[in-house]
């Protein structure tokens, strides 16, 4: 059994040797903003998108591992390393040094080597003093308590989101203000994650005023959601009752607002520019005030002249 334990004991110590100069960086963006995902948004680690911004707390970063050669308890280790790759959990191990004096030795250890040797993590097939655990630094204690603990994972079934888009809302005010600040670049280089927790913060969607006919851009109080890809817009058009000159306002692709900026159309003959009358904005709620020429003007009335028709007159005399 001793010849068994060393043999096991050395592979470890290699692997820790190893696992100082290889192991990389991996973090969450930040372990509160993580942990408070996790209760807003159940199993969001199975979210291939959002994942990456808690990339520890989903499990997909080599494990981190308290690390010590010889102490006398565990939990007077405070040495802690990340193990070389996934393949690793960390372990504990109890053995005695030469004058016979109980030790524990900490740090990482292949899986292969914990399911042969130690079981399942937190089990034990052989009747050897050492188990292994699949979290950060979850091996500062007793082989015997580790075996008795249970963990609990992030990754279930992802809730449902896609609410938060379909009403222009992010998920949390306080979580999407945090994330910006942390990470400035979020709405540009996570877009993905960006429109399912924060597409109102990173205009993945915002609402617009939205009438067909209105005489002025400012009668209308009906709004309605846009995609991050349109644009809020006013134009002058005509009625299709009566052809007088009304505003509609709404949402449009983003390539057809360009007609409004772009140079002044075609002119036939002695006709106006067949340039549309209007303009677009990129904001919420910012298509009441595109431009003040959008109100169409008064209705008004030609009088009609009068006209008197004068005597017949003869010999300068008038009857």
């Amino acid at each position: 059994m001793k010849s068994v334990v060393f043999f096991v004991t050395l592979i470890l110590f290699i692997e820790i040797v190893v696992g100082q100069t290889i192991g990389q960086t991996c973090e969450d963006i930040d372990q509160s903003i993580c942990s408070k995902l996790g209760q807003i948004y159940s199993g969001f680690c199975n979210d291939s998108c959002i994942s990456k911004l808690c990339k520890r707390s989903c499990g997909m970063c080599p494990v981190k591992c308290y690390e010590c050669h010889e102490v006398d308890e565990p939990r007077l280790c405070t040495n802690v390393t990340q193990c070389p790759d996934m393949d690793h959990y960390c372990f504990t191990t109890r053995s005695f040094a030469d004058n016979f004096k109980k030790i524990y030795k900490l740090g990482c250890a292949p899986k292969s080597i914990c399911k042969e040797n130690f079981g399942s993590p937190g089990k034990r097939d052989l009747r050897v003093d050492a188990v292994c655990c699949p979290y950060d630094q979850c091996n500062n204690r007793f082989p015997e308590e580790i075996q008795g603990s249970s963990y609990t994972s992030l990754t279930k079934d992802p809730a449902e989101i896609s609410s938060t888009i379909k009403e222009c809302q992010n998920i949390d005010e306080d979580l999407c203000t945090r994330i910006a600040a942390l990470y400035p670049g979020f709405c540009v280089n996570e877009a993905c994650a960006a429109v399912k927790l924060c597409p109102r913060m990173c205009r993945q969607c915002f609402r617009c005023y939205s009438c067909n006919e209105v005489d002025n851009a400012k009668d209308c109080n009906i709004t309605t959601m846009c995609q991050g890809t349109k644009q809020c817009f006013s134009m002058e058009t005509l009625s299709i009752d009566d052809l007088r000159p009304v505003v509609r306002l709404g949402c449009m692709e983003a390539k057809t607002c360009q007609h409004f900026t772009a140079s002044p159309g075609i002119i036939f003959g002695k006709r106006q520019s067949l340039q549309p009358k209007g303009g677009c904005c990129h904001s919420d709620l910012c298509n009441h005030n595109l431009a003040s020429s959008l109100t169409t003007p008064p209705k008004t009335t030609t009088p009609i002249p009068t006209t008197t028709t004068p005597r017949p007159t003869v010999n300068s005399k008038s009857f």
